[in-house]
């Protein structure tokens, strides 16, 4: 089916992510993008992440925070956090993604860690073709559209 899966306790089949999904570095190890992803995504600071690695050396990571909750955050943490550009350039913001990173990263193997990430000043939206009307990761169209950005991760 192009299904990615597991059986659980019960044995019940739980479908994880979806093959054609799966990135696969240049060092020939498959990652499965989604679960990451969504550790990521338990945090309510981020709404969106899309990982990056395939045919790369090493996976990084496009974050797209939650504004409204981030502007809440800045507001307890004394923080000026009022627009999605805000989210991206405070610095006590990217600590806090920082440290969800590295706890997610503590959980994965070492081929699978993101080593780097940025964080986006726009929403993936379905308008601009970044998701689909069931609101998955079009990951083609988000590499094309920040390709520069992305390559900003990947020093020579």
């Amino acid at each position: 089916t192009g299904d990615i899966g597991e059986i659980d306790t019960d044995g019940f089949v739980k479908i994880t992510d979806r093959k054609k999904d799966l990135i696969i570095t240049a060092g020939g190890k498959n990652i499965a993008p989604q679960p990451i992803e969504n550790s990521l995504k338990a945090d309510p600071l981020i709404e969106a992440v899309c990982l990056i690695g395939d045919k790369k050396k090493f996976v990084v990571a496009l974050i797209v925070p939650n504004v409204e909750l981030c502007r809440t955050w800045g507001q307890v943490k004394g923080e000026k956090i009022e627009s999605i550009n805000d989210c991206g350039s405070n610095a006590a913001l990217r600590d806090h993604f920082q440290r969800e990173v590295d706890k997610v990263n503590l959980e994965l193997p070492k081929y699978s860690t993101i080593k780097d990430f940025r964080v986006l000043s726009v929403p993936f939206t379905i308008d601009t073709g970044e998701l689909t009307p069931t609101l998955k990761l079009k990951r083609r169209v988000i590499q094309e559209r920040y390709h520069d950005l992305i390559q900003t991760m990947y020093p020579d």
